[in-house]
C-alpha cells in the first residue's frame, strides 16, 4: 500500500468509471476528481484492497492508482466555508 492512515491525498483529475483500476470505480466517484482527502482507514477485503477516505464519509474504496500524494498547494475550490487560511511569502 502506498499511503497510510492520516496521509493527505488528491483524487486524480482523470478519474473515470470507464477506466480499469485495482478497485472498481463508479460514476458517483467522479464528482471527487481533483479533491483533497485524508486517509481514514485501510481496507483489506478480498478483491478490493484500498483506502477509505474522509471526503465521501468512507463510502467508497479507493485504490493507489486512483490517488496521488497531496502537495501543500491547493486550489480555491478546495476550501470550504469556515476554513482559515494563512498566507505566507515563502
Amino acid at each position: 500500500m502506498k499511503f497510510k492512515v492520516g496521509d493527505k491525498v488528491r483524487i486524480k483529475e482523470d478519474l473515470s468509471c470507464n477506466k480499469c483500476y485495482k478497485t472498481a470505480a463508479v460514476k458517483d466517484m467522479e464528482k471527487y476528481k481533483g479533491k483533497i482527502a485524508k486517509v481514514k482507514r485501510i481496507s483489506h477485503l478480498p478483491f478490493s484492497e484500498g483506502y477509505k477516505l474522509d471526503i465521501d464519509d468512507m463510502e467508497w474504496i479507493w485504490s493507489d492508482d486512483m490517488l496521488e500524494p497531496c502537495e501543500t498547494r491547493f486550489k480555491k475550490s478546495d476550501l470550504k466555508n469556515g476554513d482559515i487560511v494563512t498566507c505566507r511569502d515563502d
